[in-house]
């Protein structure tokens, strides 16, 4: 019979579930094989090693049809005549680190974006795109027929209506806005708090704002680099204090954290992750009930 030793990991991303752990009581040279209890598989990758001990570490890579509810799995390990099933408690109460529950299950509902194109479906307006220049040979301005989309973006291009600074709207009237939208702008804001202010101030009653952004991803665009977001984020900064609330988030993209230089300090490094997106849909429910004077002090020309 097979023993659960420990749970190094045991992460999900979509239909992906990685597993690594090890196991005591494989005596047998034959190569383990896998399967979840009443799941069915589109294909799983099972590679093993002996420890110094003497266990059987397996790193598990499954491709569900459709990852249930983790809290349901149970595991079935067969090393030639020994077998084991382990259920989610098991493994849990057998994980080497705790299990954070944004790593086991998509938040629930649809995504965020889902959310936003419904809304933005359902009327037309004026949409503020900021930080919106085709830099990337990506243009957003035909993704809203209906609607009228003025890009600002703090370097002049083909595609740019305005060019100003996020940190101060001051160019564009107060409540004349409809929907405001930012991806890849908010981790290149010194101020972010004071650019929501704005936000706030130029949106009508009810306007909604979708930023997104990221929470793990190499420095770049050096010295315009300044933020990272987790989804618990999100909150603090589209407060009541500043006028919103906050309809959804979410983050996306799963990214393993590996020191460049191995030390005792990063040995469980590989079971840290992180997220390439962090989402927030936000909605204005008043106007905002604090101020900020500050303004950023990065004297350089953003680098492209």
């Amino acid at each position: 019979m097979l023993t659960l030793q420990a749970v190094q990991r045991f992460t999900k991303y979509k239909s992906f579930l990685d597993l690594a752990l090890t196991i005591v009581g494989a005596t047998d040279p034959a190569e383990p094989t896998i399967g979840f209890a009443g799941q069915e598989l589109l294909s799983s990758q099972v590679k093993a090693h002996r420890t110094a001990d003497g266990a059987l570490a397996l790193e598990i890579m499954a491709h569900f049809v459709e990852l249930p509810d983790p809290a349901s799995l149970r595991l079935r390990i067969e090393v030639g005549p020994a077998a084991g099933e382990f259920d989610f408690a098991t493994m849990s109460a057998a994980y080497t680190r705790r299990i954070p529950p944004f790593l086991l299950v998509d938040p629930p509902g649809p995504r965020v974006e889902d959310l936003w194109r419904a809304r933005l479906n359902e009327g037309s307006g004026v949409l503020l795109d900021i930080g919106g220049r085709a830099r990337s040979g990506i243009s957003r301005k035909g993704d809203y027929p209906a609607w009228e989309v003025r890009v600002l973006d703090i370097v002049e291009g083909e595609d740019v209506d305005l060019v100003g600074d996020a940190h101060d709207l001051s160019m564009i009237p107060t409540a004349s806005i409809d929907a405001i939208q930012s991806v890849a702008v908010f981790e290149h804001l010194q101020m972010p708090w004071a650019a929501i202010l704005e936000m706030n101030r130029v949106l009508k009653p009810g306007g909604l704002v979708l930023t997104v952004t990221h929470q793990t991803v190499g420095m770049h665009d050096r010295p315009w680099d300044f933020y990272r977001y987790s989804m618990d984020a999100w909150p603090g900064l589209f407060s009541a204090v500043a006028g919103f609330e906050v309809v959804a988030t979410e983050m996306t993209e799963l990214m393993r954290i590996i020191p460049h230089f191995w030390s005792h300090r990063f040995a469980a490094a590989e079971t840290d992750v992180g997220y390439y997106a962090s989402r927030v849909l936000a909605r204005k429910v008043g106007e905002a009930s604090v101020g900020w004077r500050g303004k950023p002090n990065v004297t350089t020309a953003y680098p492209g």
